[in-house]
């Protein structure tokens, strides 16, 4: 790998895309002095996170960039690589999509995962657009998210969510996100179903401070894949009450499949209901779209 850098000095776009099979360690040593674009993708075919053996395993990737020049990062999947990104000063974009909370749960104790998080973090604070998955903050537990470094430079924000406990993130991403304009907000879970209650006992807790973005700086909201469940109404409804520089908040829900029409309220009087909600800002407009 050293060698085939050292043959690329014009480098500006890598994308490394592995396939893990053993219990092995890599190490994998990037230079660009003008790479400007990382996508690192890494899946583990033989790591089965739910075995009762799964502690014996050691595969780990360790990645040392020395790009100076580095502008996006983009990370998925690979829960098994540690970073070092040399001068991170560049960038100002990340994308970060590791695996679901369940796998986390089972894994962050002897892995590591959650001093890798702090870790990236910190080399990351300086991007203006982060897509991050929720389910990585869970490594962290609420207590130590705290540690987490703050992103002044941060202007667009895109949350993804797993399951609903991952709402616990909102509010310290928030916090840590003074300057941030623009919040998308997507929800990847199912529907809150009462044969499924244990999966969602993590309600929304509101922050006890209004975080500084929100009646400062954050101008526009967008809520995808919305269902209008109890804790997303709550999320929904704190957001417009406290946004005082909100210009527009956009809710973007779907046509259910009839086996969820009982579970999920009708989208007229979803909309109507939103629509009454309180607002922090009296220039903010809330706009509905459908799709199926």
């Amino acid at each position: 790998m050293d060698k085939l850098f050292s043959c690329c000095p014009a480098l500006e776009h890598l994308i490394i895309d592995g396939q893990v099979d053993d219990v092995l360690s890599y190490n994998i040593n990037i230079s660009g002095p003008k790479l400007k674009r990382l996508q690192i993708s890494f899946i583990v075919h033989k790591f089965d996170t739910r075995s009762s053996n799964v502690v014996n395993y050691v595969c780990q990737i360790f990645v040392n960039a020395d790009a100076p020049y580095l502008e996006e990062l983009d990370i998925y999947y690979d829960f098994l690589v540690s970073y070092s990104l040399t001068d991170a000063k560049s960038m100002r974009k990340a994308k970060i999509d590791f695996l679901d909370v369940d796998e986390l749960d089972n894994l962050h104790c002897f892995l590591g995962l959650a001093d890798r998080v702090r870790r990236l973090f910190a080399e990351i604070f300086n991007v203006k657009y982060l897509s991050v998955s929720a389910a990585i903050l869970g490594a962290l537990g609420i207590k130590d998210q705290h540690l987490l470094p703050t992103f002044d430079n941060l202007k667009h924000l895109e949350l993804q969510l797993q399951t609903c406990c991952c709402l616990q993130s909102l509010p310290t991403l928030l916090k840590l996100s003074p300057n941030l304009e623009h919040l998308v907000f997507e929800n990847n879970t199912k529907f809150c179903a009462d044969d499924n209650e244990d999966e969602f006992v993590h309600e929304w807790d509101a922050p006890e401070f209004v975080p500084v973005c929100l009646f400062s700086h954050l101008k526009t909201i967008c809520l995808r894949e919305f269902k209008g469940c109890p804790n997303e109404m709550e999320v929904a409804k704190y957001l417009v009450k406290h946004g005082k520089a909100l210009n527009k908040v956009t809710i973007y829900t779907r046509f259910c499949e009839e086996k969820e029409m009982k579970l999920q309220p009708p989208i007229a009087s979803l909309c109507l209901e939103v629509s009454k909600f309180p607002r922090g800002s009296k220039t903010c407009e809330i706009g509905f779209l459908t799709f199926t």
